[in-house]
C-alpha cells in the first residue's frame, strides 16, 4: 500500500517544484520588465512598480523565490547603471571610484530585501491566518531593505567620491553627504515606492491565493 502512495507523493513533489520554478521564472521576467521603466508623475516624483515582483515571489512561493527575483531585477538595474553612466553623471561617479562594488550593491539591496520579506512573511503566517493582510509588512519591508542597503552603500564607499565630484561636491562634502544621500537620492521617491507597495502587494496577493495556480 505504502509503495503505491510513494511514487504519486514524488509526481506531486515534482510538480509542485516545477510549478514553483515557473511562477519564478514568470516574475523574473515581469521584474526585468519593470526594471526597465518607470512612469513620471511630478515634480521629479515617478512611479515604480520594479518592487512588486519581489513581494510577490517572496510572499506566494518562497523566500528563495524572492531573493531569485529580486537579484534578477538587480541585474538589470546594474545593467542599466552601466549603459547609462555616460549620459548621468551620478552613475559615472559610482562605477569610476568602484565598479564592481556598485554592480553588487545593485544585485545584493534587492536580493536581500526579497529573502528578508519571504521571512517576515514565513514567520507572520505562524500567528496570523489572514495571508493577504500579512503581507502588509513584507511589502514594506522590500523598499525599506532595498534603500537602507543603497544608503549605507553610497555612505561607507562613495562618500568620498561624491564629495570630490565638481557636480556633487558642494551638496555632498562633510556631514551634507547625509542630506545627499537621504533627501536628494531617496527622498520622496522612497515615500512614493513604499505606499505603492502597502497598497498593490496585499491586493495582489489576496487575488493570488483566489487561484489554483497559486493556492497553498
Amino acid at each position: 500500500m505504502e509503495k503505491t502512495k510513494r511514487p504519486e507523493r514524488n509526481v506531486s513533489e515534482r510538480s509542485q517544484r516545477t510549478l514553483r520554478m515557473v511562477q519564478t521564472a514568470l516574475l523574473c521576467a515581469l521584474a526585468v520588465a519593470l526594471s526597465t521603466f518607470q512612469i513620471p508623475i511630478f515634480f521629479g516624483l515617478s512611479l515604480n512598480f520594479a518592487l512588486v515582483p519581489i513581494v510577490i515571489a517572496a510572499c506566494i512561493i518562497s523566500p528563495l523565490a524572492g531573493c531569485i527575483v529580486g537579484a534578477c531585477s538587480g541585474i538589470t538595474t546594474a545593467i542599466q547603471t552601466f549603459l547609462l553612466a555616460s549620459s548621468i553623471e551620478l552613475y559615472r561617479v559610482f562605477i569610476d571610484a568602484a565598479p564592481i562594488f556598485t554592480a553588487a550593491l545593485c544585485i545584493v539591496k534587492t536580493a536581500a530585501a526579497g529573502l528578508i520579506a519571504g521571512y517576515l512573511y514565513r514567520l507572520i503566517n505562524k500567528v496570523s491566518a489572514k495571508r493577504s493582510l500579512n503581507a502588509l509588512i513584507p511589502s514594506a519591508a522590500v523598499p525599506i531593505v532595498n534603500t537602507g542597503i543603497f544608503c549605507l552603500g553610497v555612505l561607507l564607499v562613495f562618500a568620498k567620491p561624491l564629495a570630490e565630484s565638481e557636480t556633487f561636491g558642494a551638496m555632498a562634502s562633510g556631514t551634507a553627504i547625509f542630506h545627499f544621500v537621504f533627501i536628494v537620492l531617496v527622498g520622496a521617491n522612497f515615500i512614493v515606492e513604499l505606499l505603492l507597495n502597502m497598497i498593490l502587494c496585499p491586493l495582489i496577493v489576496k487575488a493570488l491565493y483566489s487561484t489554483r495556480l497559486f493556492k497553498k
